[in-house]
C-alpha cells in the first residue's frame, strides 16, 4: 500500500473510532499489559510496552470492532491520537506503564529477593557486627567466626552442627525480623 491510500485510510478510521474508549483506556488492566517472564536466559524477552504501544493496543481493540486490523493504518490512527491527546490524558497511560514495568520487574526479580538458608550470604560471614533485634534498641552481637583451623576431630559433627545453626539463627534475625 502507498504512503497516501494509508493516510487516507487513517483518517477514515480516525473518525470511525469513540475516542472515549482509548482517552481513557478502555483496556486499562496492567496484568494484560505485562509481558512473561522466561526462565531461559538464551530467550529474548518481550519488551514492556511504553505508554504509546499501551495506547496503540487501545486503538487496535477499538478497531477490531470497526473490521479494522491493518496494524500501519492503526500505528498512523494512534498516532493522530496521541498528538492530539491533552497532557493529562497522556500521563494515564503514562501511570498505566509505571504500573506495567513495577509488575514486570516484581515477576522478573521476585526470586532474587529472598535468600534461603541453605545458601548463605558471604556477606553474612564477613560482617563484623549484627543486629540481633530490631523491634527494641538494637544490641550489638559479636562477629560471627566460622573457621576449620581448631575442629576437634572428636567434635568435628558437633562443631558442625553449632555453625550450621547459628547461621540459621542468624538468617532469621536478619531476614525475620
Amino acid at each position: 500500500m502507498s504512503k497516501e491510500i494509508i493516510e487516507s485510510m487513517a483518517i477514515s478510521l480516525h473518525a470511525k473510532l469513540d475516542r472515549k474508549n482509548i482517552f481513557p483506556p478502555l483496556y486499562n488492566d496492567p496484568e494484560s499489559y505485562v509481558p512473561p517472564v522466561s526462565s531461559n536466559d538464551n530467550y529474548r524477552q518481550k519488551r514492556i510496552p511504553n505508554a504509546f504501544l499501551m495506547c496503540r493496543r487501545n486503538v487496535h481493540m477499538e478497531a477490531k470492532h470497526k473490521g479494522s486490523f491493518d496494524m500501519r493504518v492503526i500505528s498512523k490512527v494512534t498516532g493522530i491520537f496521541w498528538n492530539n491527546a491533552s497532557f493529562e490524558e497522556k500521563t494515564v497511560y503514562k501511570k498505566l506503564f509505571k504500573r506495567v514495568n513495577e509488575i514486570y520487574h516484581e515477576r522478573k526479580y521476585s526470586h532474587l529477593l529472598i535468600p534461603t538458608p541453605s545458601t548463605p550470604s558471604k556477606d553474612l560471614e564477613e560482617t563484623p557486627m549484627i543486629y540481633s533485634s530490631f523491634s527494641s534498641p538494637p544490641t550489638i552481637s559479636p562477629p560471627l567466626s566460622i573457621t576449620t583451623n581448631n575442629i576437634n576431630p572428636q567434635n568435628f559433627f558437633h562443631d558442625y552442627q553449632t555453625n550450621e545453626l547459628l547461621l540459621y539463627d542468624l538468617y532469621d534475625t536478619i531476614f525475620l525480623i
